[in-house]
């Protein structure tokens, strides 16, 4: 299964697919350029209200190093927890950073939920220092609605 889901934006005589049937996509960035917070700990960096139905949910999560020191594992997840990772580490995106600034895509989170839901695109890191360091606004979550 790939990790990223097919997107519909338009119907075949241009127009875009109206909200509540299947098809019906958008974004949300993270506003501001949050603080990455304290070291390992999560922060939420998009939240969204999803209605019912089946939806494709996808993050990427982008940070500004600055100056910070002793930066190791980014984490990126799609997740119905605030400021936490669901128990399923299926959808956990990880890596150790290189130098310079470094982003991580989430895999994409499958939902089918009865009532309205919040879900929430979470980052965390660990440092030394943080300086300056931040989660810089292209870090987006992504979504469609398949059913």
């Amino acid at each position: 299964m790939s990790n990223k889901p097919i997107l519909f934006t338009a119907r075949t005589d241009g127009s875009a697919v109206p909200a509540g049937v299947p098809g019906e996509s958008g974004y949300l960035n993270a506003v501001s350029n949050p603080p990455v917070g304290a070291s390992n700990a999560y922060i939420n960096l998009v939240t969204k209200v999803f209605d019912p139905g089946i939806w494709a949910i996808q993050g990427m999560v982008y940070m500004n190093r600055g100056t910070a020191t002793g930066l190791d594992l980014v984490v990126g997840a799609i997740s119905l927890t605030s400021q936490a990772i669901d128990p399923s580490p299926s959808w956990v995106g990880t890596s150790y950073l290189p130098a310079g600034d470094f982003s991580v895509n989430t895999p994409t989170r499958f939902l089918n939920i009865s009532t309205p839901t919040t879900v929430y695109l979470v980052a965390r890191t660990g440092y030394t220092t943080a300086g300056n360091a931040a989660w810089g606004t292209a870090s987006i979550m992504t979504w469609q609605r398949i059913g």
